[in-house]
This record gives C-alpha cells, structure tokens and sequence, in this order.
C-alpha cells in the first residue's frame, strides 16, 4: 500500500474515520458448500450422490490494489504467484481489484459463483460486499500494518487470519482473540532461479529493489555507496528525492523483469521498513533473491532469526553494513557458501507451491471443522 508522506499514527486515524459501517457479526454457518468440498459428494433434491469427479471446483477471488502487470503495488505480484500454484489443484482464480480497469466491476460486487476472498488489503471493508452467496469464506492475509488490521469494524467478519510472523500472530490474539495462523511470504522457483541470464544494464556488485514514500527508511541512514569501491544500483520509486542515493538511481524496473535484476548482481541488501521490522515479518525481496543464487544482507532481525535461523547477514548501522559487502564481495567462496544454505531453507520450506498446499488444508479444515 502506498502511505505517502504521513506519519504512521495519522494514516491510522484518517483511515479508522472513512470506515462508517458497524460490524454486524452474522457469518451464515457452512451447509451444502461445505459437503460438497470435504466429502466429493454432492446431495440432489433425491438424496443421491454424484461422485468426486463430477463436484464443482472452487473459486477463489484475490482482493488487491490492481489488476494489472504494469502496477507498482506489490499485493498483486504476491496474490498472483500464489494463486498460479493455487491452480494446479484445478481451482478458479479472480480479483477484485480496487482500481478496476474498464473492463471489471467493482470490487464489492463479487459474482456468485466465488466461494472464498483473499484480502490482501486492510481498506476492503466487507461490510459493503455484495454477493448473493450466503456461504463465502472470508480470509485475511495480513502481511503489514498489523495494528491497522486489528482495529478495523469489520475484523471479527474474516473466517480465518493469515499472518506472515509469529510475532504478529501473537498480537492480532492479544488484540481481538482470534487466532491467528502463521502463513510468511515465498517464491516461486519457476521465476527466480539460478538459470536466468544476466542482463548488461542491470548488473552491478550489489542493490537494492524497493521504493521511497518519504517515510523513514534504515537503508538511507546506513548506506553510504560513495565510501565503497563497488557498484550499486538503486531500483524502484521516488528515489531521486533522496540526494545521497539520487546518482544510483536506475528507475522503475517491472515484476516480469525482476529475475534479470537478481541474476546481473551478486548481493542485494534488504530494508525491511518500520511497518514491519518490529513483527518480523519478511517481504518477497529476499526469498526471491536467494531463490536467484543471491546473497542478501538485512536489517530484520526477527524474520532472520524465524525463518533464516540466523543466517542472513545483518546490519544496523552504517559501519555495519559497510564491513558486510566488503566481506562478502571480497571473499565469494564464504558468500556462495552462505548462499547454498539459504537456499536449502528456501527449497524446503518457503515456495508459494509450499504456501498453495499449506492454503488448500486450512480451507479445507475450515470446512470440515463447520460442517454439520
């Protein structure tokens, strides 16, 4: 989302004051819906069965900032490699996108054969939805923002809560009691992987893949690349505003173009923003860049220790991550070998067909746990 030039505590208030619907708290209980995806089976008006193969499949609607390939809002990007892998269990896949090109509705109007929305979004408020299915389940995937999500009317409406760290599951409980379950970002190995060539306007020793929104970044306090004898490149947004990174800046690089832009460099430093370097939470940055052969170096200590077991390199200050490219970029075997672990853990544990699995059982046990 982007948040501009206010302060985390007005864009809270002004956005708590635009939401004037009251929660209403009446979620229909699971019926024929709920049969028909735990068991296979599907019951006529005679009581008779129809097999498994014969059942409807489901569809599910991705809520996001845009529909569109050439958008800056990453929530796409997320809901769309996701949803790729959701695919292969033959499931449906729509958006509702707030900025509807001409050729969708509004995304409060969802059809009805949609049976369950993933709002990536904490403004989707779901006391406007209109849809004539009584039975849809409603999911949050609350990646950032976390003390924004929990204050919103309509909270206790979403059916089941995704988190992506520990530590904000832990709060969205303390706050509102629902339980939260742990579900972190991924990659997706198809698009990020060690055979993409490289390209000769990308490469560079190291960089960074982010944009600026005149909120406070530790990477502008802790980067200084004219004390370093490397070469940088500055991707993303409004970067020229910022003086001492301003001659780094290369511009606005598409999604489709982000493989070429991790295998043309040999380090990518990771900032991990105010929002969510308290909670942990870890952005697609860096699973895509060890997924691409890549070493990356952050200021998230939490989601490092988490998800990384600590092996992520880390800074904290200037000096901090100066002493880490210099050791790095000087001595590769040290740097493939920590690249290789990563990517052990990426394999194993952090691929968005890994997330698709994972999302597949909790709907399911949603279903069987509030079937009658």
């Amino acid at each position: 989302m982007t948040k501009n030039d206010i302060s985390t505590k007005e864009h809270f208030i002004n956005k708590l004051r635009i939401l004037k619907h009251e929660v209403t708290d009446s979620i229909d209980l699971w019926k024929y819906n709920i049969k028909r995806y735990t068991t296979g089976k599907e019951e006529n008006t005679n009581n008779a069965c129809i097999s498994q193969d014969k059942k409807d499949t489901l569809t599910v609607a991705f809520v996001v900032t845009q529909n569109n390939e050439n958008t800056t809002a990453g929530d796409y990007f997320t809901a769309l490699t996701l949803a790729n892998n959701l695919k292969e269990f033959g499931w449906n896949i729509k958006y509702l996108a707030q900025y509807p090109t001409i050729d969708q509705k509004n995304w409060y109007y969802i059809d009805d054969d949609v049976d369950v929305i993933i709002s990536l979004l904490d403004r989707y408020n779901l006391n406007k939805i209109r849809s004539n299915n009584k039975s849809l389940l409603k999911i949050a995937w609350i990646r950032n923002w976390f003390e924004l999500w929990v204050e919103l009317p309509y909270f206790n409406q979403y059916d089941i809560i995704l988190s992506s760290s520990n530590k904000s599951c832990e709060f969205i409980k303390e706050k509102t009691g629902k339980k939260a379950i742990l579900y972190p970002l991924a990659t997706d190995p198809l698009m990020f992987n060690e055979n993409i060539p490289p390209k000769e306007e990308y490469m560079c020793d190291y960089c960074f893949t982010g944009s600026y929104w005149g909120s406070k970044r530790e990477i502008i306090d802790c980067l200084n690349p004219s004390s370093l004898d490397y070469t940088f490149n500055l991707y993303g947004t409004n970067w020229e505003k910022v003086p001492q990174l301003k001659d780094y800046f290369k511009g606005f690089v598409n999604y489709e173009d982000m493989p070429s832009v991790y295998s043309s460099t040999k380090i990518v430093i990771d900032d991990a923003n105010h929002v969510t370097r308290k909670y942990g939470s870890v952005n697609s940055r860096i699973f895509d860049s060890i997924a691409s052969g890549k070493l990356v170096i952050t200021n998230g200590s939490i989601g490092n220790t988490e998800l990384f077991n600590n092996e992520i390199p880390e800074y904290h200050s200037e000096q901090e991550l100066s002493n880490q490219l210099k050791f790095y970029l000087e001595n590769p075997e040290k740097r493939e070998a920590k690249i290789k672990r990563l990517q052990r853990i990426i394999k194993d544990k952090h691929t968005y067909e890994k997330r698709a699995k994972t999302l597949k059982h909790i709907i399911e046990d949603y279903y069987k746990n509030h079937a009658k």
